[in-house]
Formats: C-alpha cells, structure tokens, sequence
C-alpha cells in the first residue's frame, strides 16, 4: 500500500469532475494530514477529500475554509477505514453542499478532539457530522456552531459518545440519534453561544492563537525598532570619537604673519 503524507501545505482553489477536489485515496495505507489549509476547493459529487478502504487516517491542525461539492459533504469523506480515523485540531469553515454532512464517516472508527465546526451550510443532512452504517464515534471538546439543520446525524448501529462538548442549540435540535446508541454525557452545554474568531485562510493557526500571534509580532517590531535606535546611537558616538580623535591628530600649519618668524645667528664674517 502507497502511504499519504502532507504537511504544512495549502490547497486551494482545486477542482474534481467527480470526487475528491483536493485528495482523492483508495486501497492506501496511512493517510498523514498535518498543518494544512483546504480552501475554495469544489467538486462536482463528493468532499474535498475522499477516502476509501484505507488503513489508517490521521488529520491534525488543519483547516477546512469554504470547500463545495454539489453532491455531497464537502469537507472530509471516509468509508471502510481499517483501522481508525483521528481528527484533533481540526476547523471547518463555512463549507456548503447538497447533501449528507461536512464530515461524513461510513463502517469504521472515529475519535473527534478538539474540533470546531462553524456555520457550515448542507442542505439537506447534517450540518457538521453524518455517520453511515456502524459507526464506533468518540467526539470531545468540541464545538458547534450550525443553523438550520442538525450538527450530528447518526444511523442505525453506531456507537457513539459526546462528551465536554459546546452546542449552540437545545439537544434535540442539535443530535439526531436515528437508532443510534448515544451517551450524552452531562458535561456538554447547550443553548450556548460559541465563541470564534474571523476565517482566516491561515494554515497551522487556530482562532484563538491569531489575537496572540498579532500580538507577538507587534511586541517583535517594537523591540526591533528600540534595537535599532541603540544601534544608531552607539554608532554616532563612536563616529564622533573618531572625528575629535583626527581634529587632535592634524599637524598645525601655521601661516606667515601669524607668528613671529625665530631669530637666528649668522656667523660673522672675517
């Protein structure tokens, strides 16, 4: 099996005839997603990245920013995963399409951490997750912001827990259970306004760290500028001494009539 890596990269602006407008894997063996922006990227049936019958799926720090597919989830699809499909620190943005969930997930494993999902627009399924057919889901410190439709669709046979989540709507609204076995722990919250920061189509930086990055630059270019000026200053000094030191090293060139000329003694003539 051919393993997938991509790190710190950008996709944008990509399309597919079919499926896949960025990435598109089958029968692979690890797929390594880390540090990465998919942006504007569009398809004409299903996700910006498509998966199937892969061993292994890891996506980390990465931002999903304004993906389309007319079919459907525009985001991320995954079916027949062998082993586990992880996703930490992972955003989508305001991606859009016909159908199904801007993650979908189909007979496999996933543990969700960390994650935000913010006004994503699927018409006609789920907002942020919708799983297919035996589905063992863990999701975690994770919040939704979504209108509309529902954040989280399941199916009959998934196992699913939700825990230390942040919702914005009442539960019933938010998670539809569809036969699903659900543990909703009481340490979610719902009806609560979730807090973000502007899209920004900035990779390998969540929301919450652009403020501090800003920041740092600023305090950067003040030391900087303070650097400089004692720079400036040392170097006038040190110009200065040299100019007092050559002024005091010039021979005095004395003009005629500025002084007496020395008397001297001629001999005396015989």
């Amino acid at each position: 099996y051919i393993s997938l890596r991509a790190k710190n990269r950008i996709f944008w602006k990509n399309e597919a005839r079919r499926s896949g407008g960025a990435i598109y894997a089958k029968n692979s063996s690890v797929i390594d997603i880390d540090n990465c922006l998919f942006a504007e990227n569009s398809c004409k049936m299903l996700s910006t990245i498509r998966l199937n019958k892969c061993e292994e799926v890891i996506v980390k720090n990465t931002n999903f920013t304004k993906n389309k597919a007319k079919g459907s989830s525009p985001a991320l699809a995954c079916s027949n995963i062998k082993k586990n499909v992880s996703l930490t620190t992972v955003y989508f943005f305001e991606n859009e399409a016909r159908l199904g969930g801007t993650l979908a997930i189909e007979k496999g494993d996933i543990e969700i951490s960390n994650c935000l999902f913010y006004f994503n627009q699927v018409h006609s399924g789920a907002a942020s997750i919708k799983s297919f057919q035996n589905v063992t889901m863990t999701i975690q410190n994770t919040k939704f912001s979504e209108e509309l439709v529902p954040s989280i669709i399941l199916s009959i046979g998934d196992q699913v827990t939700i825990s230390n989540c942040q919702f914005s709507r009442a539960q019933l609204e938010e998670i539809k259970p569809r036969g699903a076995q659900v543990d909703v722990k009481d340490n979610n919250v719902f009806e609560s306004a979730v807090e973000h920061k502007p899209i920004q189509l900035d990779p390998l930086v969540p929301p919450e760290e652009l403020t501090k990055k800003n920041e740092s630059q600023t305090v950067n270019k003040q030391e900087s500028k303070d650097e400089n000026k004692e720079e400036n200053k040392e170097k006038n000094k040190a110009e200065t001494k040299e100019e007092n030191e050559e002024k005091n090293n010039e021979p005095v060139i004395e003009k005629h009539g500025d002084k007496k000329e020395p008397f001297v003694m001629l001999p005396m003539q015989k």
